[in-house]
């Protein structure tokens, strides 16, 4: 499907946006594995007997960035491909995405909806630390915009991005819209 070069697509966005949607969808249709940088850090954490508390994972996150670079969560997600073709998530820093734009053929894609929505979401799969209020979520998200070098970088990232999937129908035009975006990078496959 891509040829030989490796092939990265990365997928970034918005708390609650439906990047595991997104991704979990293209990973069944186009046969594309799966990995996740939020995973690595819930994989420190369980070495470490630590929680996974959004607050931990926050500040485990950027220890790992301080201690090994910025990098380093892209890197050891990437590690784990078995294959040519890897898509890696939850992309949160820049320093994630300069990484894997360093490999060949890295395309991003950033999701997005409004807060209200994604709120709701977030209410509805009762994570620790997604805020009980839609004040505490946009508190906790604002946060995670425009964090320091080593912390989570939302808009930046976002702005990196070389597609956009806007979150805020269905689950049949979120699949609409990411198949839009997949016969975009897959006719474009070679750059």
């Amino acid at each position: 499907m891509f040829g030989d070069k490796k092939t990265i697509i990365g997928i970034t966005g918005t708390h609650a946006s439906g990047k595991d949607t997104v991704a979990e969808y293209i990973s069944k249709k186009y046969n594309l594995k799966g990995y996740s940088t939020a995973d690595e850090v819930r994989y420190e954490a369980t070495k470490l007997g630590l929680d996974h508390s959004r607050a931990n994972l926050f500040v485990l996150a950027n220890k790992i960035r301080d201690k090994f670079g910025k990098g380093e969560l892209a890197k050891r997600a990437l590690n784990r491909a078995e294959s040519n073709i890897a898509l890696v998530t939850s992309l949160r820093n820049v320093g994630e995405i300069e990484y894997l734009q360093k490999q060949s053929n890295f395309y991003l894609i950033s999701v997005d909806g409004p807060i209200e929505i994604r709120y709701e979401r977030a209410k509805n799969r009762e994570r620790i630390g997604d805020g009980k209020t839609l004040e505490e979520f946009r508190a906790a998200e604002e946060k995670e915009m425009y964090a320091s070098e080593s912390g989570q970088q939302l808009i930046p990232c976002m702005n990196l991005a070389d597609y956009f999937v806007i979150n805020d129908g269905t689950l049949e035009r979120l699949r609409a819209r990411t198949d839009e975006v997949m016969k975009a990078i897959l006719s474009n496959k070679t750059r």
